[in-house]
């Protein structure tokens, strides 16, 4: 009984078998000896297949990182429960919101540095308020006003809900900058108010042309009558 006790105990430390001494234990030993080697290679390759697929999911991870890091979008990814889980340099560049802080915060944290970023627009109010009751896809052109560490940029705001894989549920934001077109569209339109204010000067110019040459076509009727008088 004392040997099988201690036969038990051993098993629950991690033994692999265990055997009785007895007539048959001899014949026995074979046997066992290949049911344990076969549990060790069983368990080696298991382990071996865990490591391996750690290995390659830490290189995902990396690959997603440097390439979404690489974007020049500002990406920000939500889970169900509304918690921050990734977010890129190119956010953080925008409008100022701490890459390493945000993580795992609720959205809300980093609504509120994007508000604090951005010139007042209801559009945004109104999506921040309640980002579940907005539409699937959300578009909005935002402002951002300059300051200590970050410039003055036009970004198109887009917020889409995600609705399959790991964070279904969840939301997708990202910012793309618009500074250049924004830039350009406002100086076609100062060259287009200029081209109209120069198009409005020609046309009083050629007016008041025409009423001097009647003018002086009146006057030279005038003074000839005066010459005869």
């Amino acid at each position: 009984h004392g040997d099988e006790q201690l036969a038990v105990d051993m098993m629950k430390r991690g033994a692999y078998d265990y055997m009785l001494k007895g007539s048959s234990f001899l014949e026995l030993l074979p046997a066992t000896i290949v049911r344990v080697l076969g549990q060790i290679d069983k368990e080696t390759r298991l382990q071996e297949a865990e490591m391996s697929l750690r290995r390659s999911e830490e290189r995902y991870s990396s690959l997603i990182d440097e390439v979404m890091d690489g974007s020049t979008a500002g990406i920000v990814i939500i889970d169900a429960g509304g918690e921050v889980i990734w977010i890129s340099r190119a956010l953080e560049e925008f409008v100022s919101v701490p890459k390493s802080e945000a993580i795992g915060k609720s959205i809300a944290w980093t609504h509120g540095k994007i508000s604090d970023a951005i010139e007042d627009h209801e559009g945004w109010q109104h999506y921040v308020k309640d980002p579940d009751t907005a539409m699937e896809v959300t578009e909005l052109e935002l402002h951002v006003a300059p300051g200590v560490d970050r410039k003055e940029r036009w970004l198109q705001f887009y917020s889409q809900t995600i609705q399959s894989g790991l964070h279904n549920g969840g939301r997708i934001e990202y910012c793309v900058d618009i500074s250049d077109r924004v830039q350009a569209l406002g100086r076609l339109k100062i060259s287009e108010e200029q081209l109209q204010q120069a198009q409005r000067m020609e046309a009083i110019g050629r007016l008041a042309g025409g009423i001097a040459h009647d003018f002086n076509n009146l006057l030279a009727i005038m003074l000839g009558n005066c010459e005869l008088m």
